[in-house]
């Protein structure tokens, strides 16, 4: 099994987060999942509150970062939802670049979306299960980062993690009847 953090990563910011996550972590964080559970709270709830700690910690440590707490006017809350998607968009093309494997060079990495690419095929037939553990790890750490930025633009918008249930509840039954209606 190759390292990711041996991958040659120089045309793109990359951050391995892989060894952040071993098998006694996970059961650590499985736990926290099933105790949160036990004791009836809402783990979607929950990771809304640590990010929300998050921004909060990073408006006083970074000049220029906003309190969410602050965010009354629509102006701010406009600015804070445009930064947030700039950084989601970052996070999204690092999770696409993540997407082939990081073992892969950069360039090699690329194929995935470069039709043009010898290898552009080759990668498009290639599997989830193909990638190898710390891959795989770091695909779906790429994915966390982005709920990171999707959850803060959520926070801006002051929509609780039971909001977005029954919201999304309701739009997902009205995206099936459109689509039943031809839509």
């Amino acid at each position: 099994m190759s390292n990711v953090s041996n991958v040659d990563t120089k045309s793109a910011e990359f951050n391995s987060c892989a060894n952040l996550l071993d098998d006694e972590k996970y059961a650590e964080g499985r736990a926290k999942y099933q105790d949160l559970l036990k004791n009836g709270k809402n783990p979607f709830e929950y990771i809304m509150n640590m990010q929300k700690d998050l921004q909060i910690a990073l408006s006083e440590l970074v000049p220029g970062n906003k309190d969410p707490n602050t965010l009354s006017k629509l102006g701010d809350i406009y600015d804070w939802i445009r930064d947030n998607k700039i950084a989601f968009d970052d996070e999204y093309r690092e999770l696409i670049d993540a997407l082939p494997g990081m073992n892969l060079s950069p360039k090699e990495r690329s194929a995935m979306w470069k039709k043009w690419k010898a290898k552009h095929n080759e990668l498009r037939e290639k599997k989830l299960t193909d990638l190898d553990n710390n891959e795989l790890k770091e695909l779906k750490f790429e994915f966390i980062d982005t709920l990171h930025f999707y959850m803060n633009m959520a926070i801006a918008l002051q929509i609780s993690a039971e909001e977005i249930f029954v919201y999304y509840y309701f739009k997902n039954a009205e995206n099936h009847r459109r689509y039943e209606n031809k839509y």
